[in-house]
């Protein structure tokens, strides 16, 4: 089953929107793109990176724990499984103030990975988990509730809200358009995709998954499902299996670039049915599709 974007009470989202504002407004950007190692050094951060090929980058890392984490995190041997099982691509070690990040990943994750670990360092409340962000530690629901806030936080301070809105709410939604607002703000497409969907003003959802055509089941391909505020109050029902079922009927076997784009049809809670764009692309690694709400089906109209 598809992982789904928490939504944050209102009295979250100020808390954090103070402290994203208040770091962005003691670092000098260069137009839309904030630099994250200025942001670094406002708040006195140490970016360090390790290899999980290479045993002493871990070793480094686990001296670090050992030295300067006890009290979070009593056996360090547990980053090693983290980093094998749980796949862990960065953590934050509050007593040394350093982040660390896998150097493996791409520059574009590394610059995510990043902001999510400088967020992790500004909650006061997530400083006794920083190192423990695993299921092994945490119940389910406080996990997801700690990444959410850190994967909203990171979103804030990677697209500047006041910037970002002015930017979206310019253009015409379509996944070209998104990719033209992430470079602009030099982030992944995945992550504008992300940001655009949960600041929607209207019924709009995204889903990051395997390519519609690669002939596993539904549940299997999509891997998020990202939905705005609106959608999940008016379409709370629809899964991501049945929006898949109806982006596939769009989408070419193409396995780069625009895939497709076409109308769908959507019933809501009560019945009524919606027409939905979506548009679909692939970055030769995942296939991102947005859907942007059109309007309603006129009574007496066919829709085959």
């Amino acid at each position: 089953m598809a992982s789904r974007n928490q939504f944050l009470d209102d009295a979250t989202i100020e808390d954090i929107d103070g402290k994203v504002d208040r770091i962005l407004l003691n670092v000098r950007g260069s137009g839309d793109l904030v630099r994250l190692e200025d942001v670094r050094g406002v708040l006195k951060l140490d970016l360090r990176y390790y290899s999980k090929t290479n045993p002493s980058t871990v070793d480094h890392v686990l001296h670090a724990l050992k030295v300067g984490a006890k009290q979070v995190l009593k056996d360090p041997l547990l980053l090693v499984k983290a980093v094998t099982k749980f796949d862990l691509k960065a953590l934050y070690v509050p007593e040394t103030r350093k982040i660390y990040i896998d150097e493996g990943l791409h520059d574009i994750k590394k610059r995510w990975s990043e902001a999510h670990e400088i967020v992790h360092s500004v909650i006061p409340w997530h400083a006794g988990y920083a190192l423990g962000d695993t299921n092994t530690t945490l119940s389910p629901a406080c996990h997801e509730r700690i990444e959410a806030e850190a994967n909203f936080g990171a979103g804030r301070l990677l697209f500047p809200r006041a910037r970002f809105l002015e930017a979206a709410r310019s253009i015409s939604p379509s996944m070209a358009e998104l990719r033209n607002i992430a470079r602009t703000f030099g982030n992944s497409i995945t992550s504008t995709l992300w940001r655009y969907v949960e600041e929607s003003q209207v019924a709009a959802f995204g889903l990051i998954s395997k390519h519609p055509h690669s002939g596993e089941a539904a549940n299997e391909i999509v891997e998020y499902f990202i939905r705005s505020r609106l959608f999940d109050l008016r379409f709370a029902h629809v899964s991501e299996v049945f929006l898949l079922e109806q982006v596939r009927m769009h989408c070419s076997r193409k396995t780069r670039g625009p895939l497709g784009q076409g109308e769908i049809i959507i019933g809501d809670l009560h019945g009524e049915r919606h027409r939905f764009l979506v548009d679909i692309f692939s970055n030769g690694h995942k296939v991102l599709t947005l859907g942007n709400y059109i309007g309603t089906v006129p009574t007496g109209i066919s829709v085959g």
